[in-house]
């Protein structure tokens, strides 16, 4: 599957702003939830939905059928020896059922599992195929919800999707038997089928809208108590935050109450139309039709309608959860199409002993950071030298190291590697890298026993010998402290043979010990080893132990020393 049809959505231009990117629907999105639902199944499999919706109907059908032979069985005298004979027809076919019935529970169950499964995986290829800049547009809280919270909903809307199938296979299948045995009755079932199952645009929308009212007011609920758990500190010092954040939790409570509340009346004003409908049908049989219709007629009648009465009352319950669950899945198809919109190109393979990256004229425009620009830049970067960046806090050292490093593409100018451009992703190739915003992975890989032992001697000089192991590629670590996480991605950073290494602000929370092991024993090594060292640092009084110092301000490089 190639990235423009990426999770079944069309690729945004590249020259669409984020906002357009996601505020656009995919066509999908705009057909029914039950479509749409069935339409993530089949961009799973097709052959396999097709063959689980058709299971889906027959044990729908077949249900329709065990109801007309009860009634059948119920409406004839028979004698003892036709009740034994009949009662273990009767439960061959109550047996034959179940058996079907739980096939297609099974099949269905795991091709929803496998859909759901494949659904979130393709995201998961997205994000890490899209570049910095879109993620950061769309915002990885974003993403991280949609990971965690979205992906049960969408599991319980295809769950509910195929009820749905299920239950109007069966009113359908009885119905036709109805119009079979006699045709008014099948067109009085079918006419208050559709009476009951009717809604107007006006309270179809005012439902859609409450459902994502009410998915709004979950969402404020979410933030207030992310507030109150991660800034706890402040409100423990500021009682007025105290009191401003439980005000919070109040409002979003009684909202949330609200939207429970509203939904819950609604769904009974518009299950009235099902009830009397049924019910309508149920007196014509009984007090007009009863002359004219058989016996075995009478109660197949009444048997069908009670179960079409029940099954229209699931299945209008349904439809409305259905629409709570189809705004989670447009959230995140619309997720989904902005990370395609901003997916990166591919690497390519670099040659063997790349020795230099030349920034020639770079720019890198902002539009979601009140237009930061950087450069233009000019500059260049070898193997076997070091490489201080050094400015304030907006000054561009942050944008300039991500281009560097390949986690995003300039906007204008060129970044060359020897000479030769490539995109980002083969940029990212040459990089090891300690950024000061870090994540530490449970695991090492990719390690050979000589790595393994260098690691555990890295480890050792970095005084984690007695707090970190390397189990296999399973790194074991007791509680650490700031500055030993630090350490310990340093540690990870080095085991990955890259020509250039990155480090932002390593030294930030070390004590002068590993300050001191830092400028005067590692980066001199790293340049002795032939790789390319580039530091973001602070620390004026080592900046003479760099081959070049490049100083930036508000965006541009207001001075290039080489001391």
């Amino acid at each position: 599957m190639t990235d423009e049809t990426l999770l079944g959505w069309t690729k945004e231009p590249a020259a669409g702003s984020d906002r357009n990117a996601r505020s656009a629907a995919a066509p999908s999105v705009r057909l029914s939830a039950f479509v749409v639902f069935y339409r993530l199944l089949a961009d799973y499999s097709s052959a396999r939905t097709v063959a689980a919706a058709g299971l889906t109907m027959l044990v729908g059908a077949a249900y329709a059928g065990l109801l007309y032979g009860l009634a059948r069985l119920l409406a004839f005298d028979r004698t003892p020896q036709d009740e034994f004979f009949l009662g273990q027809v009767l439960l061959a076919a109550i047996v034959l059922y179940n058996v079907l019935a739980r096939v297609q529970a099974s099949v269905m169950s795991r091709l929803d599992q496998d859909a759901v499964a494949a659904f979130f995986l393709r995201l998961a290829q997205a994000v890490t195929a899209t570049r910095f800049a879109t993620l950061e547009g769309i915002g990885p809280s974003v993403v991280l919800e949609a990971f965690l919270t979205d992906r049960q909903s969408v599991a319980d809307g295809l769950v509910i999707a195929v009820r749905l199938l299920r239950g109007a296979s069966t009113v359908v299948a009885c119905i036709a038997l109805m119009a079979l045995l006699q045709p008014l009755i099948g067109l009085l079932l079918a006419s208050a089928f559709l009476l009951g199952m009717r809604r107007s645009p006006r309270p179809a929308r005012s439902l859609e809208k409450t459902s994502k009212l009410a998915n709004q007011a979950e969402a404020r609920y979410r933030r207030v108590i992310d507030d109150l758990l991660h800034g706890l500190e402040g409100i423990k010092l500021n009682a007025g935050r105290r009191s401003e954040i439980l005000s919070s939790c109040r409002r979003a409570l009684e909202r949330q109450g609200q939207g429970m509340l509203f939904a819950r009346v609604r769904s009974r004003i518009l299950l009235r139309p099902i009830v009397l409908a049924g019910y309508a049908v149920l007196a014509l049989i009984a007090f007009v039709l009863s002359d004219v219709l058989v016996r075995h007629q009478l109660l197949a009648g009444v048997l069908i309608i009670a179960a079409i009465v029940n099954l229209e009352i699931e299945m209008a319950r349904d439809s409305e959860d259905l629409l709570r669950h189809r705004t989670h899945l447009e959230g995140l198809m619309r997720i989904g199409q902005a990370l395609a919109s901003g997916g990166a190109p591919p690497a390519f393979a670099l040659p063997a002993n790349i020795e230099t990256i030349c920034f020639v004229q770079a720019e890198r425009q902002y539009r979601l950071r009140d237009g930061f620009r950087l450069g233009p830049v000019s500059l260049t970067l070898r193997r076997g030298e070091i490489t201080f960046i050094v400015g304030g806090n907006g000054s561009g050292k942050t944008t300039f190291i991500r281009l560097l490093a390949g986690l995003d593409d300039p906007t204008a100018g060129e970044v060359l590697l020897d000479g030769m451009a490539y995109s980002a992703p083969a940029r990212a190739l040459l990089f090891t890298a300690v950024f000061n915003d870090f994540h530490l992975f449970d695991e090492v890989h990719g390690l050979d026993p000589a790595a393994s032992e260098q690691f555990a001697a890295t480890l050792a000089r970095l005084s984690l010998d007695r707090v970190t192991r390397l189990d296999g590629e399973k790194i074991v670590a007791t509680q650490l402290s700031s500055g030993q996480r630090r350490r310990l991605a340093l540690a990870v950073a080095l085991s990955k043979p890259r020509p250039f290494v990155l480090f932002d602000e390593w030294t930030a929370d070390q004590d002068p010990e590993f300050r001191a092991y830092f400028y005067d024993e590692l980066l001199p090594r790293l340049r002795d080893e032939g790789r390319g060292v580039v530091a973001v640092t602070h620390d004026d009084r080592y900046f003479d132990r760099c081959d070049q110092r490049v100083v930036f301000e508000e965006g541009r490089i207001a001075a290039l020393v080489r001391p």
